[in-house]
């Protein structure tokens, strides 16, 4: 146990400048040696206990003192220029980002987004930042993460897909749609929804069409085209008129001597054959029909609305802050 004392009082504290430099040092050496270290204390409760200069008694009396426990404060940019390799011998350091004006969240520090305190997370190899949500609710981004919104605007690293040219992002932002293989414009979301894609697709392309137009091919295979056969009605008295001249027919007297003969030829036998210019209107008869007939389906070509019901957002892609 090293308890630090003010030569000129009875109070506990840690030494100005010079003497404080002297008196840490003699803590850190100490500490190899003892198992507890109390500053301001004489009765370390923890490994380090740093306590508040108290009187006897353990009252607060000095009400002026600057009390708490300080890390290393940095801004992001001097973070992103460190050169040091955070790694499982450094799991739980802390840090406080007071600026993120600069640098980048890549890598290791894809959580900074915010000024506060950040402590070093070996097992996924990220600062992580310190919350006042429940855990379950905490939420981290990593580049490249698609989220929909209805935030009109880029927000908090969240840029919005509308096709516009990387070249009008924040070079942060840039950086990172390099790394992502998006080189001249984000992809366009408007009026689009999210697909995962085909082996021989690009990630980032745009495909698709909202309406969809069915051609003849894309119907069941069946067929439409139809004859049709009968006999018209045998009811109705009509004649029918020759051609050309008169009609011959046998079997009769009409229009010959009676005996056989054709009446403008005496001499001749055509053996009961008569001539009329016209049938009689009386007598059933049929006629027979066929053919083929097209039956047409009634459609007008209209194309098909291919958009579901939907409710309208935005659609944003994570590329830090």
């Amino acid at each position: 146990m090293i308890n630090i004392k003010n030569k000129n009082s009875n109070k506990h504290f840690i030494q100005p400048m010079k003497k404080q430099l002297l008196t840490i040092t003699t803590l850190v050496f100490s500490s190899f040696a003892l198992s507890q270290v109390g500053i301001n204390t004489a009765y370390p409760k923890t490994t380090l206990d740093i306590s508040a200069v108290r009187e006897n008694g353990g009252v607060i009396t000095d009400n002026s003192q600057l009390i708490g426990l300080q890390v290393p404060s940095l801004t992001r940019e001097e973070l992103t220029a460190n050169t040091a390799v955070y790694g499982n011998d450094q799991k739980g350091a802390l840090l406080f980002i007071t600026d993120i004006s600069g640098g980048n969240s890549l890598g290791q520090r894809i959580h900074i987004e915010s000024i506060g305190y950040y402590y070093f997370d070996s097992n996924n190899d990220v600062w992580q930042k310190f919350s006042q949500q429940p855990q379950a609710i905490i939420k981290s981004f990593s580049v490249g993460d698609i989220t929909h919104s209805v935030v009109n605007t880029d927000y908090e690293g969240w840029y919005l897909l509308d096709g516009r040219a990387i070249s009008s992002l924040p070079v942060n932002a840039r950086t990172a749609a390099s790394s992502l293989g998006l080189i001249a414009n984000l992809p366009d979301a408007t009026n689009r929804v999210l697909k995962t894609k085909t082996g021989t697709e690009i990630l980032g392309n745009t495909g698709g069409n909202s309406t969809l137009t069915i051609a003849r091919t894309n119907l069941p295979s069946f067929n439409i085209d139809g004859t049709v056969s009968g006999s018209t009605n045998v009811a109705g008295n009509h004649s029918h008129s020759a051609q050309s001249g008169y009609i011959l027919f046998g079997g009769t007297s009409n229009n010959n001597n009676g005996t056989g003969h054709y009446a403008p030829f005496n001499n001749v036998m055509f053996g009961g054959i008569g001539s009329i210019a016209r049938t009689n209107t009386s007598g059933a008869h049929t006629h027979s029909v066929t053919g083929t007939v097209a039956v047409p389906t009634g459609g007008s070509g209209n194309v098909l609305n291919n958009v579901q019901p939907y409710l309208a957002v935005n659609t944003f892609i994570y590329l830090g802050q």
